[in-house]
């Protein structure tokens, strides 16, 4: 299973509505990105983790999205919920926890991160 289904499953499992597929066709959308500039792991392992902590900026874009893409809507009774998993920033969400790593580092630890793979968007 990769990280993106594993992501959407694990959401689904805790009552997060996620679009029933992804996107079947291309679309392209304003959105917010966040551009990572420093990733901080923790030293230890926690139940098999290394947490890590992002820290960057929010910037507005316009981004194609490839046939494939998920959309999690806000307007859902878990919108609490889907905000705290999804930011960047929080504490215990699925960044936190590594459900993101793949895209993050792209297999190159030393390497500048880039881009956040979850986007906020603004209008489509």
């Amino acid at each position: 299973m990769s990280n993106r289904s594993s992501s959407v499953a694990w959401a689904r499992a805790a009552g997060v509505q996620v679009d029933a597929k992804p996107a079947e066709e291309p679309f392209t959308a304003d959105v917010q990105v966040f551009d990572i500039e420093k990733i901080e792991f923790k030293e230890r392992l926690f139940q098999g983790h290394r947490l890590q902590t992002l820290f960057g900026r929010w910037a507005p874009k316009r981004v194609a999205f490839p046939a494939g893409a998920y959309r999690v809507p806000v307007d859902q009774p878990l919108s609490r919920l889907v905000a705290y998993l999804l930011e960047p920033e929080s504490d215990d969400g699925l960044a936190c926890w590594n459900f993101f790593d793949r895209y993050l580092n792209r297999g190159n630890w030393d390497a500048r991160p880039g881009t956040f793979p979850v986007m906020k968007v603004t209008r489509k």
